[in-house]
């Protein structure tokens, strides 16, 4: 069968990837985010194109980074899987990483986490734009345009780039959203 792949992954596999991960334990820590000492380290998609193309580091080469920054610093680390991950490998990876390194894993919402974070480390994750604009220290490992980001070009970004749209809705949008949209695509 010559079926679509999808990453490194053709779409039977795929789904039988997200089959199993539906039967499988969450792996999350008990780890009390209020203390405000740690790193947040916020996974990618393991086949992501922005981890595949415009990073250095996948994601294990990234948790190890965070846990040598937190042992200089005195600053646990935790670290979220990417909710939409369904790769079980990843999820066996980091059970083995966490026999021989000290880091939680939570699953808790980001924005709970970002709160209480010291510091956000990211590949390239918007994870770490969100923590930029509540101001939180970021440190970028991938190649990522938010890594060039002072407050005032934070500011001009959202108020002047993003378009405030639900991509996810099959809600119709109005003509003045749209006409925003075009003008973004006209910027190439």
């Amino acid at each position: 069968m010559n079926l679509p792949a999808i990453g490194n992954m053709n779409i039977l596999a795929k789904i039988k990837e997200k089959v199993l991960h539906q039967g499988s334990e969450p792996i999350g820590d008990q780890y009390n985010l209020k203390n405000g000492k740690y790193i947040f380290f916020p996974m990618q998609v393991s086949n992501d194109s922005q981890l595949l193309f415009n990073s250095p580091l996948n994601n294990v080469e990234g948790i190890k980074y965070c846990i040598k920054r937190g042992l200089e610093n005195n600053l646990d680390v935790v670290v979220k899987p990417h909710p939409a991950e369904i790769n079980e490998i990843i999820f066996q990876q980091l059970r083995a990483l966490q026999q021989s390194y000290s880091f939680s894993i939570v699953l808790e919402p980001t924005m709970k986490i970002l709160e209480y974070a010291s510091e956000v480390i990211t590949l390239n994750s918007t994870v770490g734009l969100e923590a930029m604009i509540i101001g939180k220290k970021v440190t970028f490992l991938g190649n990522t345009f938010y890594s060039f980001f002072n407050e005032q070009s934070l500011r001009h970004y959202i108020m002047g780039y993003l378009v405030d749209v639900d991509y996810f809705s099959s809600d119709p949008i109005s003509l003045k959203i749209a006409q925003r949209i075009m003008a973004r695509i006209e910027l190439q």
